[in-house]
């Protein structure tokens, strides 16, 4: 067996042995088989639907992904963290429900609101997708309190396989709709189903199944607890795309659906950072939250922060590199508008990657506040940024107002932590060295080949 074979198949045993690297793995790899499935779909789509059609359907997706990450009150990320923390675990599940079943009548309603205002006058296609799109709101919640249960047992195999499994069915079902021409309405059902059938399945094995893990010590919070620090952390875990989405809400709302078709093409292409932020980020967060003593927490965050930069940096600068070829090459010339676009949504995309990680490894230092206060300052920004260039430069003004929105965020929330003494620069370098002294012996064997 030659060398480098050799080689690789050692550094997969060793990282397969370390349960820290295993799970890091894990979800590293399922956040990136995520993007790429997305990659695969989205050409699809936009060659399927067109620049008009492909924003009408990000505007059918987005209303319900908004209201269940709003609606959600950060509840599932709070029960992640409880348990982790060694809370007796039935009855902080039980205690969870009942938050899951008043939100799900609730945001269902909402839905219903938002068709009815949103979608009413847009064409008889767009209103029955439209009308679909509710049955998404309860199957969508289920599936992110089910992973949050799955995450706080480090069941990071069954976490990431559900995680996958909505985007893969998406896929599926989109490259059969392709080959037989179909139109808006059955790409929305596809999308629906799949939401649907995951979240239930999802929801059932993390709160009917036993766990392996043996019950905690600590006693269960209180509701007000866990509502507490679900508001407190509702925007630290997901950025002002994820949740609130204004620019798209903007698009939808001000711009024609072309508008934000083109966008949401330029956006795809540079997502590739944040899922791979987020999937760093689901394992730091527990993995500093067991730190019991503050520097060993300090130092496991800056483990994850020098991957990301590391990691998120040199993808972005490959795509500054092929944006204008990749984007008419795979989604068609009716898109090449997207390219300017993408430019300007990369440096943003990096900054929303460390953001991302270090909010999170904040969320373990039991802030959440933290990630939430450096995030309601961004959308602040975003919104000012909206109103100030939409009107003056149009679908560019849009991608600027986000990048810079992006960049303020990264800022605030490190001013924040150096402020609560986390940023300590002899952590940063022990850690750094740590790392470099960990590929020293690879460097070394590929430099003797």
């Amino acid at each position: 067996m030659s060398t480098p074979v050799a080689g690789l198949i050692a550094g997969v045993k060793a990282t397969w042995a370390n349960p820290s690297r295993r799970n890091l793995a894990l979800t590293v790899g399922a956040g990136l088989l995520v993007q790429l499935m997305l990659v695969i779909t989205g050409p699809f789509l936009a060659r399927l639907l067109g620049p008009a059609g492909r924003g009408d359907l990000a505007a059918l997706m987005l209303w319900p992904v908004v209201l269940v990450q709003l609606g959600g009150l950060g509840i599932p990320a709070a029960l992640t963290y409880f348990l982790s923390r060694g809370a007796r675990r039935d009855e902080t599940m039980r205690r969870a429900l009942g938050f899951a079943a008043a939100q799900a009548a609730v945001l269902i309603a909402l839905q219903v609101l938002v068709v009815l205002l949103v979608f009413d006058d847009r064409g008889a296609a767009v209103r029955d997708a439209a009308l679909l799109t509710i049955a998404a709101v309860p199957g969508l919640l289920a599936h992110e309190y089910g992973l949050a249960v799955l995450q706080s047992r480090s069941d990071l195999r069954r976490f990431n396989v559900l995680r996958v499994l909505p985007t893969t069915l998406f896929m599926i079902a989109v490259i059969v709709l392709f080959l037989t021409s179909a139109g808006l309405v059955a790409v929305t059902l596809s999308w629906v189903a799949a939401a649907t059938s995951v979240g239930a399945i999802t929801f059932t094995l993390a709160f009917t199944r036993r766990a392996a893990v043996s019950d905690g010590d600590e006693p269960a919070p209180r509701a007000p607890g866990l509502l507490s620090f679900g508001l407190r952390g509702i925007l630290s875990a997901n950025s002002a795309t994820d949740i609130i989405r204004p620019e798209q809400i903007a698009l939808v709302l001000f711009l024609p659906s072309r508008a934000l078709g083109l966008y949401v093409v330029a956006l795809a292409i540079t997502n590739l950072p944040y899922f791979i932020a987020k999937a760093v980020g689901l394992v730091a967060f527990p993995a500093v939250a067991r730190q019991g003593e503050p520097g060993a927490a300090r130092r496991v965050a800056w483990r994850y922060l020098w991957i990301i930069a590391a990691v998120a940096g040199a993808i972005v600068a490959f795509l500054l590199l092929t944006a204008s070829v990749l984007i008419p090459l795979f989604f068609g010339e009716e898109f090449r508008r997207s390219v300017e676009l993408a430019y300007i949504l990369l440096g943003g995309a990096f900054f929303t990657a460390v953001r991302r990680v270090g909010a999170e490894c904040m969320r373990g230092r039991g802030q959440p506040g933290a990630g939430t206060t450096a995030e309601i300052v961004a959308i602040v920004w975003l919104v000012g940024g909206l109103a100030i260039l939409v009107p003056t430069v149009g679908l560019t003004g849009v991608a600027v107002a986000l990048a810079t929105s992006q960049l303020a965020s990264l800022l605030l929330l490190s001013l924040i932590a150096a402020r609560r003494g986390e940023l300590h620069g002899a952590d940063a370098a022990a850690t750094l060295r740590a790392g470099l002294a960990g590929l020293a012996p690879a460097w070394a064997r590929y430099r003797r080949r």
